[in-house]
């Protein structure tokens, strides 16, 4: 199985990515890093991308599919942050993932 994982530079995306490596099967890591870490990507092909930048998904989509299953990761999630800037929190939470 060939898997995408949006946000698999984080914590739940990076132990994602291991987990699908040990049944063997293969993944693909988009994130921004903003706040992932290259780092953490040991298991997985990575791409440095936006979801907010609806161009490289396509790209991406179109370059290294097809995928038998894409996996979101990639929501913002500070509570005080989000109360801070809710504008910020909808773009990249919802109009990221529509």
């Amino acid at each position: 199985m060939k898997v995408l994982v949006l946000g698999g530079a984080g914590y739940i995306g990076s132990h994602i990515c291991k987990a699908l490596a040990l049944i063997n099967h293969q993944s693909v890591v988009v994130d921004n890093l903003s706040t992932g870490h290259r780092e953490a990507v040991r298991w997985s092909q990575f791409i440095e991308a936006d979801i907010l930048d609806a161009d490289s998904l396509i790209r991406i989509l179109q370059d290294e599919g097809p995928f038998d299953l894409i996996m979101h990761f990639c929501a913002k999630s500070l509570v005080g942050e989000s109360m801070q800037n809710p504008a910020l929190y909808y773009r990249n939470n919802v109009v990221g993932t529509l």
